[in-house]
C-alpha cells in the first residue's frame, strides 16, 4: 500500500515538473533607466501548451522593490497547440539602490495545486535627481534665494461640511428651543418688568422728592402721570386716558381711592400741602400690582 502511494506521488511530481519545464516564461524591462518613482514598463510572456491553464501575478502579488501601478493585457494568441500569453505591468520604484532587478512568475494550473515557473531576472538602472552631498556645508557656501513676495493661495470651503453644522446648529436650536423655549420667555418677561419697576421706581422718588420742596398742581399732576404711564404698561389698561373716578371703578381699592382723591384737589381744588401719604399708597399700589404680575409670569 504504502509503495502504491510514493509511486503516486512519484508520478504527480514527475508530471509537474514536466509541465513547468514546457512553460517557457520571460521577463523584461522595457525601459533601460528611469527616475525615482516614475512608470517603468514591465512585460512579462509566457509560451505554453494549448491545454494547460496558466494564471499571471495580479495587483495583490508583491512586485518588490518596485510598487504596482496598473496593468495591461494582450489577447492568448494559438498556434500549432502552443499558446502564447502577454502581459505590460506598470511599475514604480523609490528605492535608491543604482541597479534593481525582478524575477516574476506564472501559475500553472493542475487539479489539486498549482505549480510556477518562474522568468529569468532583468536589471534596470535607478537614475538620481540629486547627487550625494557632504556631510556639512557652510552656511556661507550656500547660495539662498529670498522671496518674500505675497503668494495667493486659493481659499477653499467645504460646503458639505458647512451643511452638516449649520443642520447641526439649527437642529440643537430647534430641540433647545422645544425643551427651554417656555422657561427662556419667561426669564425675559421677569427681567423686563424688574427694568421697567426699577426705572419707575427711580423716576417717582426724584418726582415726589422735587415735588416736596414746592408743591404744585402741576407738578403733582406730574407725578401722577408718572404713575400711570406705568400702570398702563404693567398691566394693559388705558390708565392715562381713565379720570380718578374711571380708575376707582376698576379697581376697586379704597386706600386708591383716597389717595387720588387728595392729588385731585391739589390738581383742581388748590390744596397747596404735599399730601406724602398719598403718594406712598400709589408707590405701594404699583409695586404690588408689579409683584403680582411677576407671580403671573411665573405660573403662566
Amino acid at each position: 500500500m504504502l509503495k502504491r502511494v510514493y509511486i503516486l506521488i512519484t508520478v504527480s511530481l514527475i508530471s509537474f515538473l514536466a509541465s513547468a519545464q514546457e512553460v517557457k516564461v520571460r521577463g523584461t524591462f522595457l525601459t533601460d533607466s528611469a527616475k525615482l518613482g516614475e512608470v517603468i514598463p514591465y512585460s512579462l510572456t509566457a509560451r505554453y501548451p494549448k491545454k494547460t491553464d496558466v494564471l499571471f501575478p495580479d495587483s495583490a502579488f508583491s512586485f518588490a522593490p518596485f510598487e504596482f501601478r496598473s496593468k495591461k493585457y494582450f489577447p492568448t494568441v494559438t498556434k500549432d497547440s502552443i499558446s502564447y500569453d502577454s502581459v505590460v505591468y506598470y511599475l514604480s520604484s523609490y528605492e535608491i539602490e543604482p541597479t534593481q532587478r525582478l524575477s516574476l512568475p506564472v501559475f500553472i494550473v493542475h487539479p489539486q495545486d498549482c505549480t510556477r515557473a518562474v522568468s529569468p531576472p532583468d536589471s534596470m538602472r535607478i537614475i538620481r535627481s540629486v547627487k550625494a552631498l557632504p556631510d556639512s556645508i557652510s552656511l556661507r557656501s550656500l547660495h539662498l534665494k529670498m522671496n518674500t513676495a505675497y503668494q495667493k493661495v486659493k481659499w477653499s470651503l467645504n460646503y458639505v461640511v458647512l451643511f452638516i453644522i449649520v443642520g447641526i446648529i439649527v437642529i440643537s436650536g430647534v430641540v433647545l428651543w422645544i425643551v427651554f423655549g417656555k422657561q427662556i420667555m419667561k426669564r425675559f418677561a421677569q427681567r423686563k418688568l424688574e427694568k421697567n419697576h426699577l426705572a419707575f421706581i427711580a423716576k417717582f422718588r426724584d418726582a415726589t422728592g422735587q415735588l416736596k420742596e414746592n408743591t404744585s398742581p402741576v407738578k403733582t399732576e406730574e407725578v401722577v402721570l408718572i404713575w400711570k404711564k406705568y400702570m398702563e404698561g404693567l398691566v394693559g389698561r388705558p390708565f392715562t386716558k381713565y379720570t380718578s373716578k374711571e380708575i376707582l371703578k376698576n379697581e376697586a381699592n379704597a386706600e386708591l381711592g383716597a389717595a387720588l382723591r387728595t392729588t385731585d384737589r391739589i390738581v383742581y381744588g388748590g390744596l397747596t400741602e404735599f399730601a406724602e401719604s398719598s403718594f406712598d399708597t400709589l408707590r405701594g399700589y404699583a409695586e404690588t400690582q408689579y409683584k403680582n404680575k411677576i407671580e403671573e409670569v411665573k405660573n403662566g
